[in-house]
Parts: structure tokens; sequence; C-alpha cells
């Protein structure tokens, strides 16, 4: 009532955050996909995820060997490069980051380092070999944080935005790992 006096009764200095829980998981969205009679999507996205991978890593790989790394320290920057955007993108959208879900995307970065230890000679080399396998990362997983964005639900502005988030976050990370100014904060990329 007005006026009352009130007593606390205990101060705890903890701060206590909760988590809603994921609009989807997964398997619930497939589920739900197939009982309104769309079905389960395609491989594409898996398919455009695998090669995506496969051209981060080298990417990452690459620039790595150049800058004299381990095989084990070429192998992290690929496997950051590759997963970095999609692991961000899964987190924003309260999913389970795709690597840890399909153990894939490991093997092929593995795949990627045999790779670039085959054809290193070569690929260290030449500038814009870099660049190849760098926009072909990019624009493959803007497509797939895109078309992730949407099936969990989310408005297309918001797709935008993850498929930005996608395709870049995993090279910047790779440029801040190896000691270089972030490619895309380039000018010389424009």
């Amino acid at each position: 009532a007005d006026g009352e006096k009130l007593e606390l009764s205990k101060l705890s200095p903890e701060q206590k955050f909760t988590k809603p829980p994921a609009k989807y998981t997964e398997a619930s969205l497939i589920k739900l996909l197939e009982d309104k009679g769309i079905g389960r999507p395609s491989t594409f996205a898996t398919i455009l995820e695998i090669v995506g991978t496969l051209a981060f890593a080298i990417s990452g790989i690459r620039l790595a060997s150049a800058k004299r790394f381990d095989w084990f320290g070429a192998y992290a920057v690929g496997l950051v490069t590759a997963i970095g955007g999609g692991t961000t993108r899964d987190l924003l959208l309260n999913a389970t980051p795709f690597w840890m879900i399909n153990g894939s995307y490991l093997a092929v970065t593995a795949i990627a380092l045999v790779f670039v230890a085959v054809f290193r000679r070569y690929l260290v080399h030449l500038e814009n070999t870099f660049f190849i396998f760098d926009t072909i990362g990019l624009a493959l997983f803007v497509v797939v944080g895109v078309q992730k964005t949407i099936m969990f639900g989310f408005p297309y502005w918001v797709a935008i935005v993850m498929g930005t988030i996608t395709g870049s976050v995993g090279s910047i990370i790779r440029d801040i790992l190896i000691n270089e100014e972030p490619l895309l904060f380039r000018k010389d990329i424009y």
C-alpha cells in the first residue's frame, strides 16, 4: 500500500541472465517444414557450406604458410577462417554452431591443409590465388548465411546482416591472427 515500508531481506551481487530458448533446432525446423508440406531443405546448402569451407580454409592456410606458421598453426588459422563467420552467425541466431553438429568441416579443413602442402610452391607465391579462394568462400558463405537465417524464420533484413557476418567474420579473424590489417577493411579490395 501507499507509504508502506519495504525491508531488504538479501542483496546478492551475482547477475543472472536468462537466455531465451532457440526458436528452432535444426531437427524441429525440418519437422515443421515436413508438417507444412514444404519438405526437407535441399542438400544444396550443405554442398555450398563444404565448398565454402574448403575455399576459406585454403585461403587461411595459404596465408599462414606464407607467414611461416607451422602446420598446426596453419590448420588452426584455416579452421578459424572456415568456421568463424558461420559460428558467429549461429550463436547470434541462438543455434548450435554447425560444425558442432557435423564434424566433416574439421576434416574438410584437414583436406585443405594437405592441398596447400602439396601445392604450396604454387599457392604461396601467387598473389591472385588468395583472392580467388577468398572470393569463393565469401560468395558461398553469404548465400548460406542468408538461407539459414530465413530458414530460422527471421526477417530478410536480419538475413542480409547474417549473410554478411557469415561471409566476412572468418576472414577478419584470420587476418587478425596472422597480424595483418583485415582485407575487408583495405581500400585495394574494392
